[in-house]
C-alpha cells in the first residue's frame, strides 16, 4: 500500500510503570522521500518514538498508521511481516553479524521476508561504496564503511520507512558527514520516508525538517 505519509501518528501517548508520560499527545507525519531529524537530550524519549514507529512497542494510547495501516488493527504476526518488508533500521551500532560477509549481512533481512522487484545486492553495496566487496568480513572494515553496510542492509527490501538511531554516533567527524550524505541522498532518491534520531546538530542540519523531542513534545525547530 502506498500513502503520502508512511508515518504518520495521532495523539500518542506513552507512559511506563511509574506513570510519567514519556510521549504525550505527540503527532508526526513524515511524507514520502522526506528526512526528519529529532533532536533530544538522552532520556527524552526519542528511543520510545523510533519502537513506536517501528512497531516495536504497542504499549501507548493514540493512533499510529505506518504505510497506511493502523498498527492497532494488526495482529502480531501481520505486524512482524510489515516490519521485515517495509522498515529499515540502522543503528549506531550497527548490529552486523561478523560471521557472515558483507553481501550475506545486507541479504539476511531478505531470507526471512523476500520481495520481488528489489535491488540486487551488488547494486546496493555499490550505492553505498562497497562495490566488489561483498565478500569480506565487516570484521574487517573501518567504522564508516560498517555503517555504510549496515545502510545497505536497511534498504534491501526497499522499504517504504528507514529508521536511523544515532547513526553517526560512533563516526568521527569526516566519516560521520560522508554517511550523512549518503543517508539522505538514498533515502530522499528512493523515495523512503526517513527518520533520524539523534543530539548530534550536524546529522540534523542534512534533514528536510529538524524537531525537537522535549517534556514529551515535538517542537519544529
Amino acid at each position: 500500500m502506498t500513502t503520502e505519509f508512511p508515518i504518520d501518528l495521532r495523539g500518542v501517548s506513552r507512559s511506563y510503570r511509574d506513570d510519567q508520560p514519556v510521549l504525550s499527545d505527540l503527532d508526526l507525519q513524515v511524507a514520502t522521500g522526506e528526512v526528519v531529524a529529532v533532536l533530544g537530550r538522552s532520556g527524552t524519549g526519542k528511543s520510545t518514538l523510533l519502537r513506536i514507529i517501528a512497531g516495536l512497542d504497542r504499549g501507548y494510547v493514540g493512533r499510529a498508521l505506518l504505510g497506511g495501516r493502523s498498527v492497532q488493527d494488526l495482529s502480531d504476526d501481520q505486524l512482524s511481516a510489515y516490519r521485515a518488508q517495509s522498515v529499515g533500521i540502522i543503528f549506531q551500532s550497527f548490529h552486523l553479524l561478523d560471521h557472515l560477509s558483507a553481501a550475506e549481512n545486507v541479504d539476511l533481512g531478505a531470507r526471512f521476508a523476500p520481495k520481488t522487484g528489489v535491488e540486487s545486492t551488488a547494486d546496493l553495496l555499490a550505492a553505498v561504496g562497497l562495490e566488489g566487496r561483498g565478500h569480506e568480513q565487516p570484521a574487517l572494515m573501518s567504522g564508516g564503511e560498517r555503517q555504510r553496510l549496515a545502510i545497505a542492509r536497511a534498504l534491501r527490501n526497499q522499504p517504504e520507512i528507514i529508521l536511523a538511531d544515532e547513526p553517526t554516533g560512533n563516526l568521527d567527524e569526516e566519516t560521520g558527514r560522508l554517511v550523512i550524505n549518503l543517508l539522505g541522498e538514498l533515502g530522499r532518491g528512493r523515495g523512503v520516508a526517513s527518520v533520524w534520531v539523534t543530539h548530534e546538530e550536524r546529522l540534523a542540519d542534512a534533514a528536510d525538517r529538524v524537531l525537537i523531542l522535549e517534556n514529551g513534545k515535538l517542537e519544529q525547530r
